[in-house]
């Protein structure tokens, strides 16, 4: 029976008219095309090439087999790409992720995965930080995406998008009225921030506390970026939450601190004992590239 290897030689030496230049393009020896090219004539009981000054060339037998064997090595080729870049992924990815990232960033990014590959079953769980590394040590999902980088030595994290949180009051507030503020001003008002845990408040910890001379005025502490929101617009406080929660947000004013950045990467987190499966890399291909 022919081979595919076989074919790919012959049509290697009927390209270059040459065993040497054959060889070198296929990175095989001359030995092993000139052994493979004489067990192919053999099969098939007659010569394929001629040498004619130092060339070689297809005498009346290779001519007629050579765009047979190229019609079959593109048919080959074919059904390897299909295989290769076609197969419908399968699988289940377990997916954990802190409150901005699970309510903002992946919804959007899962809908169009699903699209793409429609026979992956995706799931999305979510907590703060702490609890989505957590579930990830405990193998309870396959990747988390956190606010703030993980301290566990059982973990690695990269980052795959940039975030940043904003200041904002209800449009009646009297802040409302200002370009810009200070924190001599910001100081004289009382906080909404989400709790002790999440990804923001260790931003805010580290970034605001400071300059705050560590005396916050802390009037809530809730669990969800929804929930300060909406305090916020009951009261006369400041909230504190990713940009990406306040878009379509017609009735608050953001408020700007040239004095104070919050600004932070959004990380992706692994346990470092997973395995890393064809669809888990698919996966994460796809949200770093979006």
């Amino acid at each position: 029976m022919l081979s595919h290897k076989q074919l790919l030689i012959f049509a290697a030496i009927a390209k270059h008219g040459s065993i040497t230049k054959a060889s070198e393009s296929l990175s095989l020896t001359q030995p092993a095309l000139s052994t493979a090219l004489s067990s192919l004539e053999t099969q098939l009981g007659v010569k394929l090439f001629d040498r004619i000054d130092r060339k070689i060339v297809l005498n009346h037998h290779g001519q007629q087999l050579y765009p047979k064997a190229m019609a079959l090595l593109e048919a080959t080729d074919k059904i390897e790409h299909f295989f290769k870049y076609t197969q419908a992924l399968i699988g289940s990815l377990h997916i954990a992720a802190s409150n901005t990232i699970g309510n903002y960033i992946l919804p959007t990014l899962m809908s169009s995965f699903k699209q793409q590959h429609p026979e992956v079953e995706l799931s999305l769980n979510i907590g703060n930080s702490e609890q989505v590394i957590e579930s990830v040590i405990s193998h309870q999902a396959d990747l988390g995406f956190i606010e703030s980088a993980s301290l566990s030595n059982q973990t690695n994290c990269f980052a795959f998008a940039k975030d940043k949180l904003k200041l904002f009051v209800h449009k009646d507030h009297p802040l409302a009225k200002e370009k810009t503020v200070d924190i001599k001003t910001l100081k004289k008002h009382p906080f909404i921030l989400r709790e002790k845990g999440s990804g923001s408040r260790t931003l805010i910890e580290q970034t605001m506390l400071p300059l705050f001379d560590y005396q916050l005025n802390l009037f809530l502490e809730l669990g969800s970026s929804e929930a300060i929101i909406l305090a916020v617009l009951n009261s006369n406080a400041i909230g504190c939450v990713s940009i990406s929660a306040l878009h379509n947000q017609s009735n608050i004013h953001i408020l700007e601190c040239p004095e104070m950045k919050l600004e932070r990467d959004l990380l992706i987190v692994q346990n470092k004992r997973a395995h890393i499966s064809e669809l888990t890399e698919e996966w994460l291909d796809w949200v770093t590239n979006k």
